[in-house]
């Protein structure tokens, strides 16, 4: 009676089993790590005081600009150009442009109130 293929394959699983739980757990602890250094680096809103990852905003109607693309080639091509021109990164919270850096003297005050 010898040891089967099967039996060396769960031999070794066993054996590599503390090093794949110390990968995990180092893994999820950078992954912690890294996740509160992003938080602490996201913008803020100067009108809210929302604190986190910007939205793009579009001025204007995309139904309009179809419209005009469809019906009046001119009139299309300036408000598209307008409508992409007028883009923002803005507070997803109220809407307003006005989110400045983390590390800007004035976010510290804001987060400080």
């Amino acid at each position: 009676m010898g040891i089967s293929g099967a039996d060396i394959k769960r031999q070794q699983q066993q054996a590599n089993a503390p090093e794949k739980k110390k990968f995990t757990q180092r893994y999820r602890e950078a992954a912690a790590k890294n996740n509160a250094a992003r938080a602490a680096n996201m913008p803020v809103c100067t009108n809210c005081g929302f604190q986190g990852k910007p939205k793009l905003y579009t001025k204007g109607n995309l139904l309009l600009e179809i419209f005009l693309w469809l019906i009046f080639l001119l009139p299309g091509i300036i408000y598209s150009i307008w409508r992409h021109a007028s883009r923002y990164k803005g507070c997803p919270e109220c809407g307003a442009a006005n989110m400045i850096p983390a590390t800007s003297p004035m976010t510290k005050k804001i987060l400080e109130q």
